[in-house]
């Protein structure tokens, strides 16, 4: 086959994408992500940005998986992680039907983790990105559909230069919701899905020529044209908040299984 993708490696408010600005505006001082809406056009320095922040949210997922993998029995760890493991392929699955590639065969869940084999995707170039990457987006928009279907208040943007902030929407997340039932089956499926929602080591190298020619496209149309920087800059926007929302998931997926791997180190 030509592709395949393997798992298990490795009130809430909108957010007002419009609001994100990655030009040559300096950022507010309440928010490091939020700024004036005036359109400059993105640089190669929002541009640096997008890609570094994608590394740190695949590396933060590796850490919950690694945490759980080290915490856990072979069967309990199977159990935790099986739903992100699904969810995964599953937005594998539907990256392969958005690029024209034909699924083959899938596999959600396995003693070893799932897979997607496929053809190679009709879409050139950014195919195999779509496809490697989407379980970061199929992952995070589950997860928060079911906090919006739920009603779950408290998520919201982190701002990375107030840590005491971040912590106090962080608390107040889980203290605006714990007394909720079935508020501890989504946290289960938010570890889950947070373990999972990284590219496995096959998938980035999938994508990783695609992502490298894109970034090329990408900085070649900053330098050449303040249009197609202002294309970009809108298509930036919106894709750094949710970013943001995957990190405040991924923290927070860290904080409730960061205590269980202290003590079972200590253990051993």
């Amino acid at each position: 086959m030509n592709g395949h993708h393997d798992g298990l490696s490795n009130g809430t408010g909108w957010l007002v994408a419009s609001d994100i600005q990655f030009g040559s505006q300096i950022w507010q001082d309440k928010h490091p992500f939020l700024s004036i809406p005036t359109f400059r056009g993105m640089t190669l320095n929002g541009l640096a940005f997008i890609f570094i922040w994608i590394a740190i949210l695949i590396f933060m997922s590796r850490a919950v998986d690694h945490m759980l993998r080290r915490s856990l029995g072979s069967g309990l760890y199977m159990f935790i992680v099986s739903p992100g493991v699904a969810i995964h392929e599953l937005s594998h699955a539907l990256g392969c039907l958005l690029t024209g590639a034909r699924v083959v065969e899938v596999k959600l869940i396995s003693k070893h983790g799932g897979y997607v084999k496929h053809t190679q995707p009709k879409v050139p170039v950014i195919g195999p990105v779509i496809i490697s990457l989407f379980p970061l987006f199929g992952g995070v928009l589950f997860i928060w559909v079911i906090a919006l279907a739920m009603n779950y208040s408290g998520i919201s943007l982190l701002d990375l230069r107030d840590p005491l902030s971040s912590a106090h929407r962080l608390v107040g997340f889980f203290a605006s919701n714990y007394m909720l039932w079935h508020f501890w089956i989504f946290l289960y499926l938010l570890v889950s899905v947070s373990a999972s929602l990284g590219p496995s080591n096959r998938d980035i190298k999938n994508c990783l020529l695609g992502l490298i020619i894109l970034a090329l496209i990408a900085a070649a149309m900053i330098e050449t044209s303040e249009y197609l920087a202002d294309g970009l800059d809108h298509i930036g926007r919106p894709l750094m908040a949710g970013m943001n929302l995957t990190l405040f998931l991924l923290v927070f997926s860290m904080l409730i299984v960061l205590p269980i791997y202290l003590i079972r180190t200590q253990l051993t």
